[in-house]
């Protein structure tokens, strides 16, 4: 028999565990988290992980009341794995390659030039799409990390 039997995933991580097939589970994106993950039901003795990976998006215009647009678009945050969703509980709506439509509630504040935290539904190819992680603690940058392994054909 091999020395140690390893396998799992984020999704699973609990039944994995629970099997008593693994010497070791290997949840990957725990650690990034993303809204596919978190969409998961789970038992209430079961762990839950917050998001930490966001795309950084400025506020570009706010054409009218109801709605802000981003420079977050197709390019920055993956859409086929779903909508991200936008800091503050805000809806994201495609806007292209470039942009993302922001919508808000009446009285929000967003402005022009804000900076937003735009959380994606699936981290895998948003992880892809950027070169570099820039790994803070509480907005102080602690890092900036190569993202090696990306692109088409690794």
């Amino acid at each position: 028999p091999p020395p140690v039997v390893t396998g799992g995933g984020t999704g699973t991580m609990c039944l994995d565990v629970a099997s008593g097939v693994y010497d070791e589970v290997q949840p990957g994106s725990f650690c990034l988290m993303d809204g596919q993950y978190l969409a998961l039901d789970r038992a209430a003795d079961e762990p839950t992980f917050e998001r930490s990976l966001h795309v950084l998006s400025t506020v570009l215009s706010r054409p009218v009341a109801e709605r802000a647009v981003c420079d977050a678009g197709s390019k920055a945050v993956d859409l086929s794995g779903g909508l991200p969703v936008v800091e503050g509980g805000r809806a994201y709506r495609p806007g292209g390659d470039e942009h993302g439509v922001v919508d808000l509630a009446e009285g929000d504040k967003l402005a022009v030039g804000d900076k937003v935290r735009v959380s994606p539904a699936h981290c895998d190819p948003t992880t892809n799409m950027h070169d570099f992680w820039v790994l803070h603690r509480r907005g102080i940058v602690e890092a900036v990390v190569p993202v090696d392994a990306r692109g088409p054909g690794l």
